[in-house]
């Protein structure tokens, strides 16, 4: 890949003889170029991205050359790791290069395996930090700037299905509409928007994921977002449950056994890490692994090499690992329930999941979304949720996450006996997390319109009454439909919602 690039300098014969092919053997996506001298490379470096820099510095002009080059990539910003290769190791030297900027300074001969890891983590993070970056430029200038909806769904409608899909994937937008959806699996918060621009980067890389977060936040459909937006998603993707399992059970589900191996093993068994081949292994529930296993566990990430239970045949381990976590594993770690050198192999990325209630502007859309999924599986007409179901839901705290609204969606449709899912369809414990709301006897309850936005100028004024006079005229045409209604308005039945909020437009039973 052309924005992939490693650049050596220095000594060129040995560079080509000594490191680039070993290199190009441990990092095959990445394009390595051996430039002449050290006045050349910032030229390199301008005309386009380039992942790291190995300098290789012999001769005392050469070292002269190297520290002028950290000075000029100092003073220009060029955000490009410089990693200083020393013919004779010098703890001077090296102290005066890390002084000037250097990343690292690698005495001769190299631990090529190290350097190859160190530039695929700094090609990832580079990648994620740029991601991140575009993510809240964009937050930016969403909240500087928010279109209103009949531009919104104008310009929507101008664009084709196709370009549609593309801007979702690759901006995401903090917007109820038109959330990115990978796997199965809605980013719908900002706090998920942001995360989607991460894990979209870290993808293309082979290096090891940690996702940390409550039980129910999503874990382990994120894991599969992340491989099928990889170079890998055409191989298989394995799940390794590894709650709840001895350490003889686990190492066979791990490294599959012989026959003979232990009590009970009447026969060859194939384990996980030979199914998944060069796919992605997931290990769900890694903080729940034995510190009797760990240690194997560690030797397969380091070495890439396992051998079954009961065998001395050793096979090769190409998966690339993405591990999940219910507990901070740095607390595992503190109290030794965790090797801290396991916890470091696993933890090159790591990435947290908020909980739901932490997001709450994910529960609307996640149920919409869950709603549609289960009427059609359960081919019940229920087409909508009602104000008081969605204020209740908004309400309740989500122990169980994401997962808890899934099924509590779920059990709803199936109680569910009209076209609008209504709070009474809900759990009970839901239906306590708040007070019922009184009604009056006309369709609407016409609360004070802005009494929890103040209102800037009158030119704000009338065009916020102007936009709920057309809310209410919709409501009414429609007599209360919102799937209707929000169809006629050009929004979704989710931005219906928060705009009927919004405006204290508060549906009422006839």
């Amino acid at each position: 890949m052309a924005d992939r690039r490693v650049l050596f300098v220095g000594q060129a014969d040995i560079v080509a003889r000594s490191i680039q092919p070993e290199l190009a053997r441990l990092l095959p996506s990445f394009v390595s170029q051996i430039i002449p001298s050290v006045h050349e490379i910032l030229l390199e470096i301008v005309s386009g991205p380039v992942v790291a820099c190995l300098a290789y510095v012999d001769q005392s002009g050469d070292e002269a050359a190297v520290v002028a080059l950290l000075h000029q990539i100092r003073d220009k910003r060029l955000n490009v790791p410089v990693f200083v290769i020393l013919a004779e190791d010098d703890v001077y030297r090296r102290l005066r290069f890390f002084e000037y900027g250097a990343v690292d300074c690698l005495a001769w001969p190299l631990d090529l395996s190290r350097l190859a890891a160190l530039i695929d983590i700094l090609s990832v993070r580079g990648r994620v930090e740029v991601a991140a970056n575009e993510s809240a430029r964009l937050q930016r200038a969403y909240d500087i700037r928010q279109p209103s909806p009949h531009v919104v769904a104008s310009n929507e409608n101008a664009k084709s299905p196709k370009t549609r899909k593309r801007s979702v994937l690759t901006h995401p937008q903090p917007a109820t509409d038109g959330q990115p959806v990978v796997a199965g699996f809605v980013f719908a918060s900002r706090a998920m928007h942001q995360l989607y621009g991460q894990i979209e980067a870290a993808a293309d890389s082979d290096i090891s994921v940690l996702l940390t977060g409550e039980t129910g936040t999503g874990k382990s459909h994120v894991s599969r977002a992340i491989h099928d937006m990889s170079p890998r998603r055409k191989r298989p993707f394995v799940v390794v449950e590894c709650g709840g399992l001895s350490p003889t059970l686990l190492e066979s589900e791990l490294f599959g056994h012989v026959r003979g191996a232990f009590t009970g093993a009447d026969r060859d068994h194939v384990g996980k890490f030979a199914v998944v081949e060069d796919g992605t292994a997931f290990l769900d529930e890694v903080d729940c692994v034995p510190i009797e296993a760990q240690a194997k566990l560690l030797r397969v990430l380091e070495d890439r090499l396992y051998e079954p239970v009961g065998s001395n045949r050793v096979a090769k381990f190409q998966a690339r690992v993405i591990a999940a976590s219910n507990r901070p594993l740095e607390q595992l770690v503190a109290t030794g329930q965790f090797r801290s050198d396991l916890y470091y192999r696993l933890n090159v990325l790591e990435f947290g999941l908020p909980s739901l209630r932490e997001s709450r502007e994910a529960i609307c859309p996640l149920a919409e979304r869950f709603l549609n999924r289960f009427a059609q599986q359960a081919r019940r007409p229920v087409h909508e949720i009602s104000f008081d179901a969605m204020d209740a839901m908004m309400a309740y705290h989500w122990p169980g996450n994401i997962r808890e609204l899934r099924n509590c969606i779920q059990r709803a449709v199936t109680l569910c006996r009209g076209e609008s899912l209504d709070i009474g369809d809900l759990p009970e414990v839901i239906r306590q997390a708040t007070a019922a709301p009184s009604h009056s006897s006309s369709i609407f309850n016409t609360m004070p319109v802005f009494n929890t936005m103040p209102v800037r100028n009158e030119l704000d004024s009338a065009r916020q009454n102007g936009e709920r006079q057309r809310i209410v005229e919709a409501l009414t045409k429609h007599e209360n439909n919102r799937t209707q209604t929000a169809k006629e308005l050009g929004i979704s039945r989710v931005a219906l919602y928060k705009k009927l909020r919004k405006f204290g437009i508060v549906e009422t039973r006839r």
